[in-house]
């Protein structure tokens, strides 16, 4: 007689654990391209880069805590990547502006927007086959 031993419990335990590698590896490696990719001021943008893994979910989010992310990202104004941005030029305040800007514009600057630079989809571009390969090595390698 042969008897059947239920390890499904312990297989969906082992799948999870290699999949949540593989979302903390992605994300790092997502996190660290848009961090390379970001144009330095102050730093403070490309030091604001990171990721966090929803096990729940099952997923992972990349982001960046910085207003400015969405702007460097995106764009404004007559650049924003959508076409919906601001056509007339506007007065940035001199309080708004990063020291070294300010110091050259002490009344503000006046501008017609920023062109999108893209960090975060060029880093998921550049990456995602890599992080694909990786999460099929780690599941050809799975055992429970």
């Amino acid at each position: 007689m042969t008897v059947f031993t239920d390890n499904s419990e312990q297989v969906k335990a082992a799948l999870k654990r290699k999949l949540l590698i593989a979302l903390e590896e992605g994300g790092a490696l997502f996190e660290s391209g848009a961090m390379r990719l970001t144009r330095v001021d102050t730093s403070k943008l490309k030091g604001s880069w990171g990721h966090i893994v929803d096990e729940g979910a099952m997923e992972v989010s990349i982001g960046n805590t910085e207003e400015n992310a969405l702007w460097e990202e995106y764009g404004t104004g007559e650049y924003a990547l959508e076409g919906d941005g601001r056509k007339t030029a506007w007065l940035v305040p001199a309080e708004s502006l990063s020291p070294k800007w300010r110091a050259i514009f002490p009344h503000g600057m006046l501008t017609r927007g920023k062109k999108p630079q893209r960090m975060l989809y060029n880093a998921y571009q550049r990456h995602k086959e890599a992080v694909k390969k990786r999460t099929q090595a780690l599941l050809a390698r799975f055992n429970a």
